[in-house]
């Protein structure tokens, strides 16, 4: 794995942030990334969580297709 950034434009739908992902694969230590994890605010956590779950459906509707 060579961490490298990968970039798929998607016109009219927003993209995740990967930091804290990256950062916990990169060797950060754990109690940091939970620690920044818990300064999330819950709206910023349900907005991660929609976008996950717009892409998967995109995907599916994509292979359909």
């Amino acid at each position: 794995m060579t961490f490298a950034p990968t970039y798929r434009l998607s016109v009219g739908l927003p993209g995740g942030s990967n930091a804290l992902e990256t950062a916990s694969r990169l060797g950060l230590d754990p109690i940091i990334i939970n620690d920044a994890r818990g300064m999330l605010s819950m709206g910023t956590l349900e907005v991660e969580s929609l976008i996950v779950s717009l892409n998967e459906e995109r995907d599916k509707a994509q292979s359909l297709a």
